[in-house]
């Protein structure tokens, strides 16, 4: 059977209106998915295609996903479920940032509430149980069906956090041999990606599944850290990138850990880091680890 099918993430309330959805963010979460056989996707364009057992998958910056060539309804509403899950973290929230950004703790404008676009999981009906702090989510989505999942990328987005931190060490003291580390870190960021991705497609509760956008976020704040450390390791060796990685290493643990008692101390280096080292691929190192450690803060539905 062939069937066509759309769905329009555009009428999700808490969001932006005019242009739903942040076309980089929608490329970077759809080569998550596992199930594409063949996938390409245009930022400039706003627009991915993928194929996957046959069916021939179409999404759009505004908001539409078609499926052609599905088997019945019923594939038709499964792969719509699994898309629209991943989506979901692209869509612009009130702010204008994508929630997954958001998400990073790397927004201010939504930093102390619950983003928008997270009260209305697509295709879900009915309503949050509550509400969850930043330091109770690992714990808590970790306890669920699926939870599995979402500790093996937690454990992964840590490695990677911890290799950051020796990369950042070792260009503070002029070593080479970066580029191993560098490849282990985006490994680990892409494996944290893919089970962040499944956790979101495989979990019931669309609110709980929600959760998975904070692992990506985390991976955001990486491969951005990483990404100015190649950038800085091309200039002459600065000073100051051991109190650098010590700072990222405290922010780091502090997420994975649940230390929210650690903010305050964290938000005030943070400062005192940037006002010495102004170097702004210095300041999105530390941002990398301090946009990471401010998660604590957030207020996620549950």
């Amino acid at each position: 059977m062939t069937l066509e099918a759309r769905f329009d993430l555009s009428k999700i309330s808490g969001c932006t209106f005019g242009e739903y959805i942040d076309p980089h963010y929608m490329c970077r979460l759809m080569r998550t998915i596992e199930f594409f056989e063949r996938f390409r996707c245009s930022d400039e364009m706003g627009y991915a295609y993928g194929e996957s057992g046959g069916r021939r998958i179409h999404a759009f910056q505004g908001g539409k996903i078609i499926v052609r060539r599905a088997e019945d309804e019923a594939d038709a509403r499964r792969i719509l479920r699994a898309l629209g899950r991943v989506l979901w973290g692209s869509v612009k929230c009130d702010c204008g940032h994508a929630m997954v950004h958001c998400l990073s703790g790397a927004c201010d404008d939504c930093l102390d509430d619950v983003c928008g676009c997270q009260l209305e999981p697509p295709m879900e009906g009915g309503k949050s149980e509550g509400r969850l702090n930043g330091w109770e989510v690992l714990d808590f989505a970790q306890s669920l069906e699926h939870g599995d999942k979402y500790r093996s990328a937690a454990q992964h987005l840590r490695q990677a956090g911890e290799k950051l931190v020796k990369l950042t060490e070792m260009l503070s003291h002029g070593k080479g041999g970066l580029a191993r580390l560098e490849n282990e870190v985006r490994a680990h960021c892409v494996e944290a990606g893919r089970l962040a991705t499944s956790f979101l497609i495989e979990t019931d509760n669309g609110y709980h599944a929600g959760l998975g956008f904070l692992l990506h976020g985390v991976a955001l704040n990486i491969l951005a850290g990483l990404e100015a450390l190649i950038a800085l390791s091309g200039k002459e060796a600065q000073e100051g990138l051991s109190r650098v990685s010590a700072f990222i290493d405290e922010c780091f643990t502090s997420l994975f850990e649940s230390r929210r008692e650690n903010l305050e101390r964290i938000e005030t280096e943070r400062e005192n880091i940037v006002k010495d080292l102004p170097d702004d691929d210095v300041v999105t190192i530390v941002d990398a680890g301090f946009h990471t450690a401010r998660v604590l803060r957030k207020v996620f539905p549950k």
